[in-house]
């Protein structure tokens, strides 16, 4: 579903630039932003500009990171809100990635999630079939010492903002880093989330 594809990779660049729009240039109006952002891309389709509930997706993403007295609950809470996503997509090769696994003292107030395919289509059959609203987004990443352009699915209708990035099946057990020098992510089954959150009681 190519046409389809495209359709929402473009909807996810109005979204961020939109929600950038909202947050660094003081604009109020989605409609507005969303029209600006638009314009600045050049996308002049109607389906191309993204909902309300899509940019407020990205304004959530980049409220930064967030430390608490409270983390370990926060922790908990975030774990437990990954554990019912992960159980949905539990047909596919999900993991959990990033700093929700080892606990970090810092997080960042979003789940990420990994899936390992060679094809994408049964995701997006499956998030369609289930009403689940999703922008796709490209970002290069590194596995092992090669650089990837990366899909990554915004899943839009849950309370903290969750992403899943697709890997091809070959990159299963290899080192996965956001930054060329920076450090692995940390990852998780379903079972292993489980474990983590069973320990923590």
């Amino acid at each position: 579903m190519p046409d389809f594809k495209e359709n929402q990779k473009l909807r996810g660049y109005v979204a961020y630039l939109a929600a950038n729009i909202i947050r660094e240039g003081g604009e109020t109006s989605y409609a507005t932003a969303k029209k600006k952002a638009a314009k600045q891309l050049r996308a002049s389709k109607k389906d191309a500009l993204p909902s309300d509930d899509e940019i407020e997706f990205h304004l959530q993403v980049t409220k930064g990171i967030f430390e608490s007295e409270n983390n370990t609950s926060i922790l908990e809470d975030l774990r437990l809100e990954a554990l019912s996503i992960m159980e949905l997509l539990a047909g596919f090769k999900i993991y959990l990635a990033g700093s929700l696994v080892k606990g970090k003292r810092s997080l960042l107030k979003e789940i990420n999630l990994h899936y390992y395919s060679d094809d994408t289509k049964k995701l997006d059959y499956f998030l369609l079939d289930n009403q689940i609203e999703f922008d796709i987004v490209d970002r290069k990443m590194y596995i092992a010492n090669n650089s990837q352009i990366i899909s990554i699915y915004n899943l839009l209708p849950y309370e903290t903002p969750c992403s899943v990035s697709v890997f091809p099946i070959k990159a299963i057990g290899q080192n996965i880093r956001i930054k060329p020098e920076g450090k692995s992510l940390d990852i998780a089954s379903l079972k292993q989330l489980k474990q983590l959150i069973e320990n923590s009681y």
